[in-house]
């Protein structure tokens, strides 16, 4: 029922039609519109079982991918380099959640992952948002210890998230439903929002996922926050006092790319310096120089809504990209994505 109702919504919203994907002409608020495409590949690297959607992800030294779903609560480990290779790393209490979300490192080879409840509306309940971890360091390897860390009472759905001080065990994850960033304090284990913002919250009115807010969550270049916000289509930053974390005085959200109408997901910074989004309406766009008039589409995937690099020497230009709603949903691979 839960499925039937996420795909009843996006047929509703025209993003499917005849099993493919169908995006309206947007509007333009800020920058260009997207460059003609000159489209990479993009190869099946994991399946999920019919239904299951891929989430966030984060990689392991070693190169493995630590992969969240939604509609089952479950978590991955998937090896990037070998062909199906992967299994279920945890399931998630049922009654509890029907969803992961953001997966951060918070010390070498001890990581968190986001974990709560909503509806076929995309919609969460107030304190059922979990922060748990999975602890690959000494005697547990590859099984992992993982256990339930802190709840998080007021927030409502915390999707993406980063480590904003790695000393300070803060990380900061953002609600898509209250339209606020949120302070985790993982080691007193305390949480509060510390910034909510009109360009935080989704589209006035209107249910997810053009109703949803802040979705991913990155940081770079000592506390300049980016985020996305999936329901107005826009790419943006604020500056953050990593000590405090708490924005710095005066700052005000900056948006760097918006179009109305574009799904954007979640994102990641490539090692060419260039900003990849995970637009569930298109597939990959890249940014270029955060300049709104080179963004342009490099993959044509429908239901992207995770995209990342390897983290080892040989797959540190690979880009990987998490896939929902369209079968085979799961991982893919994306080679070329950093031009020479």
């Amino acid at each position: 029922m839960f499925i039937k109702s996420c795909l009843s919504k996006l047929l509703a919203l025209g993003l499917l039609a005849r099993g493919t994907m169908s995006v309206a002409p947007s509007t333009e608020e800020a920058g260009a519109p997207l460059q003609p495409p000159s489209l990479l590949p993009a190869k099946n690297l994991f399946k999920f079982p019919s239904g299951i959607w891929a989430e966030k992800e984060a990689f392991r030294k070693n190169g493995q991918q630590i992969m969240g779903t939604v509609i089952k609560p479950w978590v991955y480990l998937i090896d990037p380099q070998k062909q199906q290779l992967g299994r279920l790393l945890y399931n998630f209490p049922k009654e509890d959640y029907n969803a992961t979300f953001a997966v951060n490192e918070l010390e070498d080879g001890f990581f968190s992952i986001l974990v709560g409840k909503w509806n076929a509306s995309f919609v969460g309940y107030k304190g059922s948002m979990d922060l748990w971890t999975i602890d690959f360091r000494g005697r547990y390897g590859d099984e992992a210890k993982i256990q339930k860390h802190q709840n998080i009472p007021d927030a409502i759905v915390l999707d993406g998230a980063a480590v904003l001080n790695k000393k300070k065990g803060y990380l900061l994850a953002g609600d898509g439903n209250a339209g606020s960033l949120f302070l985790i304090d993982t080691k007193k284990k305390t949480s509060r929002a510390v910034l909510t913002d009109d360009l935080l919250k989704g589209q006035p009115g209107r249910l997810p996922p053009e109703g949803f807010g802040v979705n991913g969550v990155k940081i770079r270049n000592d506390g300049q926050v980016y985020f996305t916000g999936e329901g107005r289509g826009i790419l943006g930053k604020v500056a953050f006092d990593v000590n405090t974390g708490e924005p710095k005085k005066g700052a005000k959200i900056k948006t760097i790319f918006s179009q109305q109408g574009r799904l954007l997901d979640d994102f990641c910074f490539g090692p060419d310096g260039s900003i990849y989004l995970s637009a569930v309406d298109k597939g990959v766009l890249k940014l270029e120089e955060e300049d709104p008039a080179g963004v342009r589409q490099i993959v044509d995937l429908p239901g992207t809504n995770s995209v990342d690099f390897g983290r080892t020497p040989r797959d540190m230009n690979t880009l990987y990209a998490g896939r929902a709603v369209f079968d085979p949903t799961g991982v893919y691979r994306v080679e070329g994505a950093v031009e020479a």
